[in-house]
């Protein structure tokens, strides 16, 4: 899991980041097979000199090498966090700093290491985030094998609530469709069962085959604005913003 940080940590954003930190070990830390594993914020350890060092952008990958290092046959349960740097987004010439945290579980079915690993998530969300969430899982695997199943999981998402029918309508490329989420599909074929919230939430468009559900593309929006509409401008593109509404035309 990863949180946007701040090259200085002072006041309120520092109290921000230790009470996540403080959420994450006691929520980890109270199942007893986990222990607490530190790598180094420098990738190379071994370079002679700083000009030559590479600041880690994951942690995970540091802790599978320790153990393919030092004991790759046990069962391991290990948790982690820490500063990590990316490249931003929205201007690749500029590098982000951001907290990680995470769990490795190694050697265990993955079944088993799947459910132990959602089970802290789910605790630490519930923690920190005082509204619903959605789980949005892009692995058809997991979406397709009923031993997944998350019963564990006290609340309810469902990110195949409403399917468009193949018989129903053709999207040629190039072509647009409008659908309406209104939650009243009495109106016809393009009008959803489910109404999207102006407070903001997620919506995925799934594809759905043989191989489980695939995630076509999805967003996460907050707060909307009355008469603005929040959209790509490009096709190719991947961030959204505010524009004009345009329904049926190309987003300007």
């Amino acid at each position: 899991m990863l949180v946007n940080s701040f090259d200085t940590k002072y006041s309120l954003t520092a109290k921000k980041y230790e009470s996540l930190d403080k959420s994450f070990t006691n929520t980890v830390s109270a199942n007893k097979k986990f222990s607490r594993i530190f790598t180094s914020v420098i990738e190379d350890k071994s370079l002679k000199s700083l000009s030559d060092a590479t600041l880690r952008s994951d942690i995970t990958g540091q802790v599978i090498n320790t153990i393919l290092t030092h004991d790759s046959k046990s069962k391991h349960f290990l948790y982690y966090m820490g500063d990590v740097f990316k490249k931003d987004k929205m201007n690749i010439d500029n590098i982000k700093q951001f907290r990680q945290h995470g769990v490795e579980i190694i050697n265990l079915s993955k079944n088993d290491s799947f459910k132990e690993a959602l089970q802290i998530l789910d605790k630490f969300l519930k923690k920190i985030i005082k509204k619903n969430y959605t789980y949005v899982f892009t692995d058809p695997r997991i979406l397709n094998n009923k031993s997944y199943l998350l019963d564990i999981i006290s609340h309810k998402n469902n990110i195949t609530k409403w399917q468009l029918a193949e018989s129903d309508i053709n999207i040629y490329p190039h072509e647009k469709l409008i659908l309406w989420c209104d939650n009243d599909e009495e109106q016809g074929v393009l009008h959803t069962n489910f109404k999207l919230s102006s407070d903001g939430e997620h919506l995925s468009l799934i594809s759905s085959d043989e191989e489980g559900n695939l995630i076509m593309d999805m967003i996460n929006f907050g707060k909307q604005e009355e008469n603005i509409s929040y959209g790509r401008i490009s096709v190719e593109g991947n961030d959204f913003q505010k524009m004009t509404p345009s329904p049926g035309f190309i987003n300007q």
